[in-house]
């Protein structure tokens, strides 16, 4: 379990430092464009938007095996008694 939750924050803490990059990027535009600065920050909107999807999908699979492996779990108790 532990082991998951490491994952995960590692998984998180990639993700935020690919956010700091990007911002990074964005704020040493120094000639940009208005078009290059919203292009930037939709592509910056939309990778903030994945991550968080990504997030979500893997806590809802987690969920998901937890439930399984509880009622497998309870199956088994019931069918040995």
């Amino acid at each position: 379990m532990k082991s998951k939750q490491y994952k995960a924050q590692i998984t998180i803490l990639d993700s935020e430092q690919k956010i700091v990059t990007d911002l990074e990027h964005l704020l040493s535009i120094e000639n940009g464009t208005i078009d290059d600065i919203e292009m930037s920050i939709k592509e910056l909107k939309n990778i903030i938007l994945t991550e968080i999807q990504k997030s979500i999908l893997e806590n809802e699979q987690t969920e998901y095996i937890k439930k399984s492996l509880l009622e497998s779990h309870v199956m088994e108790r019931t069918l040995s008694q």
